[in-house]
């Protein structure tokens, strides 16, 4: 005769969570890991942004402390456990860049939890198709840009699994500890990156209008207002420990700090410019018609589906109000603040909104043959991403090269001239022409915001970039104006030139890249 398998026999996590969910858990984790995985294979190699060539040399510390000065407490917190614990942030990518793959998969199975908990449908099928709703959200072009940055794998990690958390926190459990929970979560979350406060109210927006069931009354009112607070409250600490940091001199004034005077002219900068961007998608070749025709499916999936349940006014409006309160989102901190910086990372919320239709065609029980049509268009979505993800990859791989191969030529000439005048070359600076060129030719489409850019234009990480490639210990100076004057100034090239971009001067090399 069987029996039922006790707490103690299940053991202490399944016990908490029964077998069967702590089944679903491990199995919804092992599928967005190994998606995961696919789609950033190419990013788990040893690979350099821009900005990682200037934390070689982070003996200091400096790039944990640079977290507070973007008043960034929790981001500076955890990595700078990591930093004492021995991690560094460009010799130990591939620890980084896991950690970011392991917190995205977790988050992704909150999400879809979540979801099944609120339909309250926890077959298979339903979980897997609200489970490849949800890794739009985590598997996109924009999205992409946290791993172009190895440094940063941490930050962007953690704060996609607070964000999770404080969503699933939100809707758990309706009473005031749960909505404590969500409100110190989203403020983790923010702590580490401000951006992803476009996330919370995605996700949030879209669990709301299922929990409503499409109608309106005082309680969906109430569960809106609570949601709206924590957001407003969360973001009102981080701003003010921003403000508390500038204030005594922990965090710098940048040119992306709130500003209400700029809201018009950023509004139409958002109108006028981004929208083509994100919809056009100009900048990313052989992905400009999937974006818009994916949407454009699960959006007319969705309205049909609507338009068959015979759904009321009410609920028409209320979704309406869902999606526009989700893409607005996107937008927010982009309109106050001094400068509209729209780049890839500073978007993610925007693949929040395709998570969001899909999941409220699936949470309205559309039939066999809409469902099959909305697994196509997310499958096509996500192979697409894939494919493309994995051309800017390469493109950094091969970025990086052309970076080490004029690092080379610039080391032969720092040798000629050594043993030409028998000085040891230990200084060097490298400035800009008069026309820069950011990009190499070979990563035309591939190169967007601060992605795939050449470190030559970037004099903070371009000395560091020609010792590791080189084997040197050059110190970084400033530019001379007088050497600059006379061999630089109003100077143009389209290529490296040695003999006209690098200069000598006693043991220090001037250098200008085109």
């Amino acid at each position: 005769m069987g029996s039922v398998a006790s707490p103690k026999r299940l053991g202490p996590v399944a016990a908490i969570m029964g077998n069967q969910q702590l089944k679903r858990v491990v199995v919804l984790f092992v599928i967005n890991l190994a998606v995961l995985l696919l789609a950033f294979s190419p990013y788990l190699k040893t690979l350099f942004s821009s900005d990682s060539y200037a934390h070689i040399e982070e003996g200091n510390g400096l790039y944990y402390q640079g977290h507070l000065w973007l008043g960034r407490p929790v981001s500076y917190a955890i990595m700078a456990i990591l930093y004492h614990l021995g991690v560094r942030v460009t010799s130990h990518q591939l620890l980084l860049k896991l950690i970011l793959l392991v917190c995205s998969a977790a988050g992704a199975v909150i999400i879809t939890l979540l979801f099944a908990k609120i339909k309250g449908n926890n077959d298979w099928k339903t979980l897997l198709l609200a489970n490849m709703a949800v890794l739009l959200s985590f598997v996109n072009i924009f999205i992409q840009e946290f791993y172009y940055f190895p440094e940063a794998g941490p930050v962007f990690g953690f704060g996609l699994l607070f964000t999770a958390l404080s969503v699933w926190f939100f809707f758990r459990r309706q009473n005031i500890i749960h909505l404590l929970l969500s409100l110190l979560f989203l403020v983790l979350s923010l702590g580490m990156y401000q951006v992803l406060v476009q996330l919370y109210i995605c996700w949030g927006m879209c669990f709301w209008l299922m929990e409503s069931k499409f109608t309106i009354n005082k309680r969906v009112v109430l569960r809106f207002f609570q949601l709206a607070v924590v957001c407003i409250i969360a973001s009102a600490i981080t701003m003010a420990v921003l403000v508390l940091f500038q204030q005594i001199g922990i965090a710098f004034v940048s040119e992306r700090n709130v500003s209400l005077s700029a809201v018009w002219g950023n509004l139409a900068i958002l109108v006028l410019q981004v929208q083509g961007f994100l919809w056009g998608f100009k900048h990313f070749v052989a992905f400009n018609w999937v974006v818009p025709l994916v949407f454009l499916v699960l959006l007319a999936l969705l309205v049909f589906v609507l338009a068959r349940r015979k759904t009321k006014l009410v609920g028409w409006l209320m979704v309406l109000f869902t999606l526009a309160a989700n893409y607005l989102s996107v937008f927010l901190l982009h309109a106050v603040t001094d400068s509209v910086w729209a780049v890839p990372r500073t978007l993610v919320g925007f693949f929040g909104l395709f998570t969001t239709v899909a999941l409220i065609l699936l949470f309205l029980q559309p039939p066999k043959g809409v469902r099959w049509c909305a697994a196509g268009a997310m499958a096509v979505f996500l192979v697409f991403s894939v494919i493309h993800i994995g051309g800017f990859g390469t493109a950094q791989r091969v970025n990086n090269a052309v970076d080490a191969q004029i690092a080379r030529e610039v080391h032969e000439e720092v040798l000629r001239y050594e043993q030409k005048g028998g000085v040891r070359v230990e200084k060097m600076v490298v400035g800009q022409d008069a026309s820069p060129v950011y990009t190499y030719p070979e990563n035309i489409g591939y190169s967007y915001g601060d992605q795939n850019y050449r470190v030559w234009q970037n004099f903070w990480g371009a000395v560091a970039a020609y010792n590791l490639y080189t084997d040197s210990h050059m110190q970084v100076v400033t530019m001379s104006d007088e050497v600059y004057a006379e061999y630089f100034e109003g100077k143009n090239w389209d290529t490296f030139n040695a003999r006209e971009q690098l200069v000598f001067v006693d043991d220090t090399l001037y250098m200008v890249a085109y």
